[in-house]
């Protein structure tokens, strides 16, 4: 199995995004911290790809296996974890574009729960 790269997305005044790395922490998951002040750009795009303005935000990276016409490449596939804006699309899968698949949760317990999911796949 490949590791997984593991990217916190956050606020550094955001008590939720300091608890998500305490908990990434306490875990053990390592993890790659993202501070949308000191990288805006990359924080919009994860923003514009998931419709959601709210963090944290986890963006899992794993590479996938693509064949292109008779050779193959490896492509990052992504799936990001963030809060859901309703209880209507809490925790379904939706593909977000072709790379990109998004989990909306309702508290970071079960964004927590559903990475260590993500990260044994």
């Amino acid at each position: 199995m490949e590791k997984s790269n593991i990217i916190l997305y956050a606020l550094s005044a955001c008590s939720k995004c300091k608890a998500m790395v305490e908990y990434l922490n306490e875990a053990g998951i390592d993890h790659r911290l993202i501070l949308c002040e000191d990288s805006s750009y990359k924080c919009d795009e994860v923003e514009k790809t998931t419709n959601c303005y709210m963090y944290p935000m986890i963006d899992v990276v794993k590479k996938k296996y693509v064949d292109r016409g008779g050779f193959g490449v490896y492509i990052d596939d992504h799936t990001i974890l963030y809060l859901a804006s309703n209880y209507e699309e809490d925790s379904k899968k939706i593909k977000l574009s072709q790379n990109y698949t998004g989990i909306p949760v309702l508290t970071l317990t079960e964004m927590l729960e559903k990475l260590k999911k993500e990260i044994k796949k």
